[in-house]
């Protein structure tokens, strides 16, 4: 018998195009799972009586976090080095911007491949350099 859906659709996993080799300075390999977090700073704007009136957001940045189970070759990317690749997740459009590492790191296991977890930053309003 067929598999059947029935009820709501639910969508999990990571994407087909992100699946795939993330940056070729970077790593290689297969994108395991990653997390995007929205942020930037907030300023306020009070009245004379101390009552906030106005927000203003700003220095938009976003937080990204990768698994990658990598080839054997891949080394582990430096602090700074731009992510390029990295396609639209989310409300993320990462070719808008640009993409940097804060920190990586390795790891191995017995029976298992290697994985290189990578943090970095998007500020999409950087525009590329002159």
């Amino acid at each position: 018998m067929a598999a059947a859906v029935k009820g709501v659709q639910v969508v999990f996993g990571v994407p087909a195009g992100v699946k795939t080799e993330v940056n070729k300075y970077v790593t290689a390999g297969v994108v395991a799972d990653f997390s995007i977090a929205l942020g930037g700073a907030t300023d306020t704007v009070s009245d004379e009586d101390d009552d906030i009136v106005t927000r203003i957001d700003h220095a938009a940045e976003n937080k990204v976090t990768l698994s990658i189970n990598a080839v054997a070759t891949s080394v582990l990317p430096a602090k700074g080095v731009e992510i390029t690749g990295l396609l639209a997740l989310d409300s993320v459009a990462f070719a808008t911007g640009r993409t940097f590492v804060d920190d990586s790191k390795v790891d191995y296991a017995n029976n298992a491949v290697k994985k290189i977890s990578v943090s970095a930053t998007h500020y999409p309003a950087m525009a590329a350099d002159a």
